[in-house]
């Protein structure tokens, strides 16, 4: 569990970048490699590859060959580029943030490499470099900003915790654990995603366990498995594997009582709930005191939920936001585009197509500032 990834096997957790890696590759590399899913006996990889993961949830071949230059461990330049369809923004799996996002930050230069995940907490933000390494910042009242050493696959911030998975899969939390919310258990995990006081992390087989405050039913997934789940203030959502909404938890706005829809996301809120659908439609559900169910007409490729707002990205990297507005959470930056946003209390994070984190919203504790080498 405690693996070292090779380079190239970090940097095949982004979809357009290991399009991109594979056509720097020989002819010869390209036909030693095996349709996906590589984790099966057909299919598994040669000597000289890496079955890794894409964040689209598909298992495939990376070779393990070192390249010279600026492709030699990291990725760089146009190599670092922003993850197209569904996969913009949020992870298309649960594999990212609030399981809303995934994806931050410009590193600069030739050698530059985008981030691997992307998270905003209640007054804390988290990132993840190209090269695995996990940074926070904002509110450390509770250590949630204290981010442990190792190589990270996938980050979750919550209220005042904080979780992370790392290459091997192993899942650690840390921070506020009045409720066991940072107790992870033990296992091999594709994504996590932290709530206020409950936590909940999904297996390969799509299997969810939750943990932390067990009232109104929190910890109790409804469904076996699910291909993607986002934890909430006090609820959770999940797309089963039929691909309708299943969310359970505290219900008292109606946030846990789904519509009847056909999803590839949903993102749950502080007290509501959205999703999209196949026609890349945001439906939302639950409290309406400031506007957060009254999504724009899309189509969009990704969605984020923050405490009381909303955000949803077009095909194209555009952002739109809607719901609570009084600390500008919902004014996004003119001109930019972005290929993943996450959002937290009354702030909002993206990441650029350029690869920066771009931060607007309340700033009371340096949770929109984020820090070198994540800055534009």
């Amino acid at each position: 569990m405690n693996r070292k990834p090779t380079p190239q096997a970090l940097l095949s957790l982004k979809l357009s970048a290991l399009l991109l890696l594979l056509s720097a590759c020989t002819q010869d590399e390209l036909n030693d490699q095996p349709d996906p899913d590589c984790r099966t006996e057909i299919a598994r990889c040669s000597d000289g590859f890496t079955c890794a993961e894409l964040v689209s949830g598909m298992y495939v071949c990376v070779s393990d060959a070192p390249r010279g230059g600026a492709e030699a461990g990291a990725m760089g330049g146009a190599e670092a580029g922003a993850m197209g369809g569904a996969e913009a923004g949020a992870m298309g799996g649960a594999e990212a943030g609030s399981m809303g996002g995934a994806e931050a930050g410009a590193m600069g230069g030739a050698e530059a490499t985008p981030p691997l995940d992307l998270s905003a907490g209640r007054y804390h933000t988290c990132a993840i470099s190209g090269e695995g390494a996990l940074s926070c910042w904002g509110r450390n009242n509770y250590g949630q900003v204290d981010a442990p050493e190792g190589v990270w696959r996938a980050v979750s911030a919550g209220q005042w915790h904080t979780c992370a998975i790392n290459m091997a899969g192993a899942l650690t939390c840390w921070g506020d654990d009045e409720f066991a919310q940072t107790s992870a258990p033990e296992g091999e995990w594709r994504a996590v995603s932290a709530g206020y006081y409950h936590t909940c992390a999904q297996d390969d087989a799509g299997a969810v366990t939750c943990w932390g405050l067990d009232d109104s039913g929190r910890l109790t997934p409804p469904d076996p498995q699910y291909t993607q789940v986002s934890v909430g203030w006090y609820h959770s959502c999940g797309v089963t594997m039929a691909g309708s909404v299943s969310c359970w938890g505290m219900n008292s706005e109606g946030q846990s009582s789904p519509p009847e829809l056909s999803a590839t996301q949903v993102a749950s809120g502080g007290l509501f709930s959205c999703a999209l659908d196949m026609s890349g439609e945001v439906t939302c559900w639950g409290a309406d005191q400031y506007g957060e169910t009254r999504a724009p007409t899309g189509p969009f490729s990704s969605i984020a939920t923050g405490a009381e707002h909303a955000c949803a990205l077009s095909p194209e990297g555009v952002a739109q936001c809607w719901g609570r507005d009084d600390r500008l959470q919902t004014d996004v930056p003119e001109g930019l585009r972005f290929s993943q946003l996450a959002l937290g209390l009354d702030h909002s994070c993206g990441v650029t197509v350029e690869g920066g984190v771009v931060c607007w919203g309340q700033d009371n504790h340096g949770q929109s500032a984020p820090p070198a080498p994540f800055t534009p």
